[in-house]
């Protein structure tokens, strides 16, 4: 995944206001991997889980204290207020935004979508780096058509690229030998 993960990386440098990236694709894929390996190196990053139905006040309220990460939350606070000082620290002290990864959880048939293209426009419009990371049924039709995101789609990887990966070299030849490569590509979930 070397190639989505230098696409991840310079959307994330190039990003301007308003602009969110969208890691899409089949459950199980690799998406929180691949935004992880990205944001590995990048101080200020906080996960959001955000639920089926999940209001915009809900998902904002928790993103606001994910920034803040208050040791309590309690109804009197202002953690939108105490984040956007959070973000002006960053951008002073690391010339950079704090990024907020939210991970939409998996949505089950008459489950309603989560409110989220409203939450994400309002953090990247105050300047926080946004990625969803979303499984291809979780995310609104409208959080992937406002022409604000920046969208990575992910597919499964298949037996062919993985065997060309070094690391794994040695254990498809071992397999191969004994005509093992299907049955544990199907078993691990790859496509042939």
């Amino acid at each position: 995944r070397a190639e989505e993960l230098q696409v991840l990386r310079t959307k994330l440098k190039i990003k301007g206001k308003d602009q969110y990236v969208v890691v899409t694709g089949p459950k199980g894929v690799g998406k929180t991997v691949l935004i992880r390996s990205a944001t590995s190196a990048t101080c200020g990053v906080v996960d959001v889980e955000v639920s089926p139905g999940s209001s915009t006040d809900k998902i904002l309220h928790d993103a606001y204290c994910a920034i803040v990460n208050p040791a309590m939350t309690t109804s009197f606070l202002n953690y939108e207020r105490m984040a956007l000082r959070a973000l002006w620290f960053y951008n002073i002290i690391a010339r950079q935004p704090p990024t907020i990864v939210v991970h939409l959880q998996e949505r089950m048939q008459g489950e309603k979508f989560a409110s989220i293209t409203g939450a994400v426009r309002k953090l990247a419009g105050q300047g926080f780096n946004i990625v969803v990371d979303s499984s291809t049924h979780a995310a609104p039709f409208e959080l992937l058509n406002t022409r604000r995101e920046k969208v990575i789609e992910l597919d499964y990887m298949r037996a062919a690229l993985v065997s060309r990966v070094d690391k794994y070299k040695t254990l498809f030849e071992t397999l191969e030998k004994y005509s093992l490569v299907p049955l544990v590509w199907e078993v691990v979930g790859g496509l042939p």
